[in-house]
């Protein structure tokens, strides 16, 4: 499952992400229009996901708090801990 994570994330497609979170047990939402600028994915106990494309500063944002930017290969381990816990209670 991990490998249609990883593929969501290189998509920059929020839902896709939300989509193989989901099939490997997370619960999710997806919000907003797919392939769109408010295309976003909501992760139980983890925060709200989306790609932004700024040309300055692109990347994954993740809010809890607050906005962040995070590259992919940290979405792809921050999330890789989310399933495993999952998995781990499932």
């Amino acid at each position: 499952m991990t490998n249609a994570i990883n593929k969501a994330i290189d998509a920059d497609s929020a839902h896709d992400l939300a989509d193989a979170l989901a099939d490997a047990g997370v619960s999710t939402t997806r919000d907003g229009n797919r392939n769109a600028d408010d295309e976003s994915c909501e992760v139980e106990g983890y925060g709200t996901i989306w790609f932004h494309d700024l040309e300055q500063n692109p990347g994954w944002v993740v809010r809890v708090d607050c906005d962040r930017v995070v590259d992919n290969d940290e979405l792809a381990e921050e999330l890789a801990e989310i399933v495993a816990a999952v998995n781990q209670i499932s």
